[in-house]
């Protein structure tokens, strides 16, 4: 008897204890227990004022360099050795000589064409001396020059036109022409650079004989360069002659500056667009190097510049405000690949640094004190 009495009233009491739990499960609010977490997204930001904007227009393009010669012959001779070969990608100051060909017989006939001058003249002094007494010294002085230098100088620039007469038919001006004449035939046979350089194509070696009209090879000066670039017929007008330019290798780890110093003003009609030269200097550029950058335009007053990833819909973004996302209305004014120039919607605002991801209107951030 006592245990069905235990019995019932264990019972009682689990059905008591059910009761009690269950009314106390009603009184929680369900909206209450299925609330997550708030979550405070952290977030780097940037504070943007109203001002005047730079237009940016990409550009991209091949160098080519400024001082660039291809080498030609403009005379019979065989190459000959010297301290520096003739090959591709040998360097060269200004001055040193790049190729030299056999010269004897150009040399011979200079010679001899000098020493007809100088006979000439020799025959023509004692006449000098007593038709011109005052003009003897200078002629005998500009004698003794020819005789003692290798160097060919011109005769003494002569005013008295009697004088003159007399020197031209004596032949001391046409002796002078002819040996003038041999002289620079004779200084081709020495191809020189005329700055320093080097060589990027050769196509004679020692011993070959050229002759003249043959190309020799192609000489590259070091440094200065032009890229040649173009832009929509649109941008034409917001960019202009000495505006800056800033350029970058493909590999992003040399940058310029250049220069825009020159543009087309013809369109190109299948392309609708105009062709442009930026002057640039670099000592690691390279004839052929392809380069991008931008050319720092017109500027917009009343504006800012924001990343392209910002926008929303292509006209809207969010703004910080009191720790909260606020989506903001906004007009472009100007867009690149890059970056867009929009007309500032306030004086000054804050933005976040990068696209929020998961970001909506209202949402609360956190803003990263940047070291």
């Amino acid at each position: 008897m006592k245990k069905r009495q235990w019995a019932i009233l264990g019972g009682g009491l689990i059905l008591v204890a059910a009761f009690l739990i269950k009314n106390k499960l009603a009184e929680v609010d369900p909206q209450e227990s299925r609330k997550a977490p708030r979550i405070i997204k952290a977030i780097e930001a940037k504070t943007l004022k109203a001002g005047a904007v730079a237009i940016e227009i990409p550009i991209d393009g091949p160098l080519v360099a400024q001082n660039k010669i291809e080498i030609y012959s403009e005379v019979n001779g065989i190459v000959k050795a010297s301290s520096k070969n003739f090959e591709a990608g040998n360097y060269f100051f200004a001055g040193d000589v790049l190729l030299d060909l056999d010269d004897s017989e150009a040399k011979s006939s200079y010679l001899s064409a000098r020493s007809v001058l100088i006979n000439t003249l020799s025959q023509a002094l004692p006449d000098l001396k007593l038709d011109y007494p005052e003009a003897y010294p200078i002629y005998y002085k500009y004698l003794q020059s020819l005789s003692n230098n290798e160097a060919l100088s011109a005769p003494p620039k002569e005013n008295n036109s009697q004088l003159k007469l007399f020197l031209s038919g004596r032949g001391l001006y046409s002796n002078y022409q002819n040996a003038e004449s041999a002289r620079i035939r004779l200084s081709k046979y020495q191809i020189k650079a005329p700055y320093k350089g080097s060589l990027t194509e050769a196509l004679v070696e020692v011993g070959q004989l050229v002759r003249p009209g043959q190309k020799l090879g192609e000489f590259i000066g070091k440094g200065k360069f032009e890229m040649i670039a173009s832009v929509a017929s649109s941008e034409i007008g917001r960019i202009k002659i000495g505006d800056s330019v800033a350029l970058r290798a493909n590999d992003d780890n040399r940058s310029y500056r250049g220069r825009l110093f020159r543009k087309n003003e013809k369109l190109d009609p299948s392309t609708q667009r105009v062709q442009i030269f930026v002057e640039v200097e670099g000592e690691y550029l390279s004839d052929g190097e392809y380069l991008k950058g931008s050319i720092a335009g017109q500027e917009i007053k009343d504006a800012m510049a924001i990343d392209r990833k910002l926008l929303i819909d292509e006209n809207h973004l969010y703004r910080i405000a009191d720790s909260i996302l606020v989506k903001q209305r906004v007009e472009v004014l100007h867009s690149s690949p890059e970056k867009v120039i929009i007309k500032a919607p306030l004086p000054e605002m804050k933005v976040p640094l990068k696209p929020v991801a998961g970001a909506f209107e209202g949402m609360q951030v956190r803003i990263l004190n940047k070291k």
